[in-house]
């Protein structure tokens, strides 16, 4: 399971059997099911991360989002790519980290519901024929 987006910080390769090498013009690593390596865009080093749940990492294919210990920012992002919106955030936003997971089945409106029972506030505008919501805290 490869998680590479343009707008993320950070490429993540999951392995669930086999054998792979992960590697860039500086370094290599070997993982092996159950292992995650990820690799730091903007210094381009990597870091194998020994063990990750299987089941957290492939909750796509099962249709859901899943967020153990997400940043907010990381998991609006996810969220943003799947129901096509933008995120912006006020000044004062401070990070936040968020636990659960989400169906993809469900429509937007239902998953700000569950963010603004679990206390983050926003609104959704509509600008130029596009979704963008504003975290405010």
């Amino acid at each position: 399971n490869v998680k590479a987006y343009g707008d993320d910080p950070i490429f993540q390769t999951t392995l669930l059997e086999g054998k792979v090498e992960v590697s860039n013009e500086k370094e290599k690593v070997d993982i092996t099911p159950g292992q995650q390596a990820r690799m730091n865009v903007k210094v381009r080093n990597i870091k194998k991360v020994k063990e990750v749940n299987i089941n957290d990492v492939m909750a796509w294919k099962n249709g859901e989002f899943f967020f153990e210990e997400t940043e907010l920012k990381d998991a609006l992002r996810t969220l943003s790519r799947w129901y096509d919106f933008s995120v912006e955030y006020s000044e004062d936003f401070e990070p936040i980290l968020i636990y659960g997971s989400i169906s993809r089945n469900k429509n937007l409106s239902e998953v700000l519901k569950i963010l603004e029972v679990g206390g983050i506030q926003f609104r959704l505008e509509r600008v130029q024929n596009a979704n963008r919501l504003v975290v405010l805290k």
